[in-house]
């Protein structure tokens, strides 16, 4: 994932990335599921969401529509339903808390 940024493609699917480790999808959802304690779905939103936060402090101009399409987004909504289920706040938010000084 670090290294091929598959969580930026916005139609990443558990078979594709599946196919792409060589493994069984089974093989895969149990390795998430056993070892991570997530599922695909929480372990790409992890990702994603890595990814946004990094846009949002060093990118302080780009839109949050570019922000959640560039962390593999393809609705708003979704982005910022998962930004806040992991940070506890809006990008908005978090962008203005980084900008503010101490």
């Amino acid at each position: 994932m670090s290294n091929e940024h598959y969580y930026k493609n916005p139609n990443l699917t558990l078979p594709f990335l599946a196919k792409k480790m060589r493994v069984s999808v089974p093989q895969l959802s149990q390795f998430l599921n056993d070892n991570l304690q997530k599922s695909f779905a929480n372990y790409v939103n992890e990702w994603r969401i890595q990814e946004a936060r990094r846009l949002l402090i060093e990118s302080p101009n780009m839109t949050m529509e570019l922000v959640a399409e560039s962390s593999g987004y393809n609705s708003q909504s979704t982005f910022y339903a998962a930004f806040k289920q992991f940070e506890n706040t809006t990008p908005a938010k978090f962008r203005k808390a980084q900008q503010t000084p101490l």
